[in-house]
């Protein structure tokens, strides 16, 4: 399709990646016809996502070395109340709640090659409970219910399972780790995970035994919630007892100075949520810089200990190219800089820009060899000084100023 040829190109030529500013870079592209493919247009993204995973699997394949399928949220401010799921949040790339969407990603991690293969739109409470607002966004009605993040992170290793990815661990942020329910379903359907959890996290060192209190008197009600018989400690407080013949160094990276090394210990625990009628066993990763500092802590399920403490640790630290490669997701072809508000756009431009990213972790992949160094920036870049330019010339160039002159009058007779 000419159109989704256009607008690839225009995400590695224009300065900015709106419809706009892609039309004044790319030859011979339209603002009508481009924006009618990305918010108009019935195509579906999904079949494009799902090519996007084989690609990826296919790739990655190739090598022996380990696989993760690493979940994670991103989000970016916008203006407004109109766009699909924007609200007042917390956004990671701020830091801070404010106005703006979130999305959650699946990745499969290699080594420090990163290729996004999945994501869901998050849609708070105050969207799932407004139906005229979400039909308006164009959101199709089975999605109109309100899911967290885990869960949505749940729905893509599923899917990513169902279409025969290949990885060895599912990874995550302290969201992610924090929640029982989305550590369980992975246990339960014998996924390896790895997952961050906070310094406040509670564990036991002793098998806890949930059980039912038994009704002492005849007044108040019968007791019906589960209650354990050890007292919890915190993540940090277990850190706190280990010794320094507790940790092993291991190197957990190759960097280009050298390898990365850092302290690790790993220790059995059990968790509980508070519901189940059982304690769950997991281990407990602990692992800091050489110095002491910087402490990470992460729950894992791999209670058989198939695994060496140095795998975990490798294991723990691959969230660091995820978080990179979302970077370059939003630098290098513009991931937040789109101008539409549907459902179905948002949707379009997120399986483009994926698109796009794939075909420069291929190209890095193509070019290793002669050019071991080279970056989503330098592909961009010489994207942008080798496809076809809409500008060669003073006249083309009076065109587009012309053009943008004319679009800022009809603006200022439409609202005058």
């Amino acid at each position: 399709m000419e159109q989704a040829h256009q607008y690839l190109k225009g995400l590695f030529q224009a300065e900015k990646r709106n419809i706009e500013k892609m039309c004044e870079a790319v030859i011979p592209s339209q603002m009508q016809n481009l924006h009618h493919f990305v918010s108009e247009s019935p195509w579906e993204w999904t079949p494009v996502m799902d090519r996007i995973g084989k690609d990826l699997d296919h790739l990655f394949r190739k090598s022996p070395e380990r696989t993760g399928l690493l979940i994670d949220e991103s989000g970016w401010k916008k203006a407004g109340k109109r766009s699909v799921g924007v609200a007042r949040q917390y956004l990671g790339s701020l830091g801070k709640v404010d106005n703006g969407q979130v999305a959650v990603f699946a990745s499969l991690v290699q080594g420090d090659r990163v290729g996004i293969l999945n994501t869901r739109l998050y849609l708070p409470e105050c969207w799932t409970s407004d139906h005229p607002r979400c039909e308006h966004a164009g959101i199709p009605a089975d999605h109109i219910i309100f899911r967290t993040k885990p869960e949505l992170a749940l729905e893509m290793v599923r899917a990513a399972r169902k279409q025969g990815i290949r990885y060895q661990w599912v990874g995550g942020d302290g969201l992610y780790g924090h929640d029982s329910k989305f550590r369980y379903a992975l246990d339960d359907a014998g996924e390896h995970y790895v997952l961050d959890v906070h310094e406040d996290e509670t564990v036991y060192l002793e098998e806890p035994h949930p059980s039912i209190p038994e009704k002492t008197s005849n007044r108040g009600r019968t007791p019906t919630r589960y209650r354990i018989d050890v007292t919890g400690i915190t993540v940090k407080a277990v850190a706190h007892t280990l010794t320094d013949q507790g940790f092993k160094t291991c190197c957990f990276r190759q960097g280009t100075k050298g390898g990365k090394w850092r302290r690790v210990a790993v220790v059995d625990v059990y968790t509980w949520n508070g519901e189940e009628a059982t304690a769950r066993q997991e281990r407990l990763i602990v692992s800091t810089n050489l110095d002491g500092t910087d402490i990470k802590y992460s729950l894992t399920n791999d209670r058989s200990q198939r695994s060496s403490w140095e795998e975990l640790l490798y294991q723990q630290m691959q969230r660091f190219w995820v978080e990179q490669s979302l970077k370059d997701a939003k630098s290098e072809v513009g991931m937040a800089e789109y101008q539409v508000r549907t459902w179905r756009a948002w949707h379009h431009h997120l399986a483009l820009t994926m698109l796009a990213l794939l075909f420069m972790l291929q190209q890095k992949d193509r070019h290793q060899a002669e050019t071991p160094l080279l970056s989503c920036g330098d592909i961009r870049f010489i994207l942008a000084h080798t496809l076809p330019q809409r500008v060669v010339s003073k006249d083309d160039l009076l065109e587009v100023i012309t053009q943008r002159h004319q679009r800022r009058q009809d603006d200022l007779d439409r609202y005058t």
